[in-house]
């Protein structure tokens, strides 16, 4: 998510030649989508259980950035038509953290929740860097220095034409590629075993004890 978030910020600026404010206010549905997800993935975690809604948000992860990668061309007039695909990406991405989170904390020793969620923070951090390191790299394989420069300048449109299809084409592979990341885990999500009855009632219990901790 936060290197797809950043990939279409610089397409717009680069490609398109638009303002990093507007290209700002472009990727707001991935946030938009993900707090009107998050808001509603507690209640539904209770009702479908975080082994199936954690695969339904990478499902939607996978969705959104397979739109958000055929919908980038060379031209820069596609940009806005990104904007569904970018809600739906941050849908995927709400619905996936607060089950993910949950079922995490609720599996550690009550003893060791500090540990595990610190731990699950440092991974989640490092997932962030990552993925936007490597998605930059990938962005900007095969141009030159100053195309490279210019691209992250926001400028690339500049150079010609050769060097800004060679990066949108590259931006498009980085998108599709982190799409099939994205369905790859819905196969570990799915992999988990179902709760029993037992389990769920547990979890139910915990989950309102943690919130009323908080």
């Amino acid at each position: 998510t936060y290197a797809v978030t950043l990939l279409v910020s610089l397409y717009g600026q680069a490609v398109s030649g638009i303002s990093a404010v507007t290209a700002g206010a472009l990727v707001m549905p991935v946030a938009i989508g993900t707090v009107v997800a998050a808001s509603a993935a507690g209640s539904l975690m209770l009702r479908f259980g975080p082994r199936t809604l954690t695969a339904t948000g990478m499902a939607l992860n996978a969705v959104g950035l397979f739109g958000v990668a055929l919908m980038l061309s060379p031209d820069g007039g596609s940009l806005g038509a990104t904007a569904p695909f970018l809600f739906v990406l941050g849908c995927g991405t709400g619905l996936f953290m607060t089950p993910s989170t949950s079922a995490l904390m609720l599996t550690a020793p009550a003893d060791r929740r500090g540990i595990a969620n610190g731990l699950r923070s440092t991974l989640q951090n490092v997932g962030y860097l990552l993925s936007t390191a490597l998605a930059l790299v990938f962005a900007t394989a095969g141009l030159s220095t100053a195309a490279r420069q210019a691209a992250y300048g926001g400028t690339l449109g500049s150079l010609g034409s050769g060097e800004v299809t060679r990066f949108v084409d590259n931006v498009r592979v980085v998108g599709i590629a982190l799409g099939l990341v994205a369905l790859a885990g819905v196969v570990v999500c799915l992999a988990f075993p179902r709760r029993n009855p037992a389990a769920t009632v547990h979890t139910l219990d915990s989950v309102s004890t943690l919130k009323e901790s908080a």
